[in-house]
């Protein structure tokens, strides 16, 4: 479960250090700050952000549309920084297929909702099995095969996997709205959901996980959980 990651490639120190500031301001990880192709596309090979922020125009023989090109054949998202006047620009950067634009002068609500409308997309071609979740006021990214199971204390629920767990103030039921879609989870119990994927094992009234963790299996939730286990 990690942090959000974002790379940022702006030639202009004032600007790509206001972004950096917002950036983590808002609770992202900004993964690092590059000037040029060669630069971003080191930092990107090594630091493996989930998005980059790319300003169209950079100084040199390369410019922002080459580092495009480059990210959208690995597959890797990003949205552009550009300018009202760059019309033309703008046209020519549709084929690259941008997550989104933002425009200067920007405020902070710009980039904002710009990444996270970024976020938004980035989880729907997931395929189904990454979430970003609200933590506090950044995003923690849960890969779902690694989840063991999620906990329910009051209005809080905790994501556990083998490594590590993720409080988020966010009641099961919530919890479960984003995670029982996935075929992988069953709720076996008030106060708890498990990945069915996990489950190494049963008795009459609990369930064991891979991990060895034991998991009370809730009366109301037995006939269920008996007929997929």
């Amino acid at each position: 479960m990690k942090s959000f990651k974002i790379q940022i490639v702006e030639d202009e120190l004032i600007m790509a250090t206001y972004l950096q500031f917002v950036l983590s301001d808002l609770g992202y990880e900004v993964t690092g700050v590059s000037s040029n192709f060669e630069d971003a596309m080191k930092q990107v090979e090594v630091r493996k952000p989930h998005l980059v922020l790319l300003d169209i125009k950079l100084k040199g023989k390369k410019t922002g549309l080459d580092i495009a090109h480059e990210l959208k054949e690995n597959k890797i998202p990003f949205v552009f920084i550009t300018s009202l006047y760059e019309e033309e620009v703008i046209k020519d950067a549709r084929s690259t297929m941008p997550l989104g634009y933002i425009i200067k002068p920007f405020t902070k609500n710009d980039i904002y909702s710009t990444v996270e409308m970024a976020i938004g997309h980035i989880e729907g071609q997931s395929k189904g099995k990454t979430l970003f979740l609200p933590l506090g006021r950044s995003k923690v990214r849960v890969e779902v095969e690694d989840v063991l199971y999620v906990e329910a204390q009051g209005s809080y629920s905790t994501i556990f996997d083998n490594k590590n767990k993720v409080i988020l103030r966010k009641t099961l039921k919530q919890v479960a709205s984003d995670l029982l879609h996935f075929p992988e989870f069953i709720r076996i119990h008030k106060s708890y959901l498990v990945n069915f994927n996990h489950i190494a094992g049963k008795t009459s009234g609990f369930v064991i996980l891979s991990n060895g963790q034991e998991i009370p299996i809730g009366r109301a939730y037995a006939a269920e959980l008996k007929s997929a286990y």
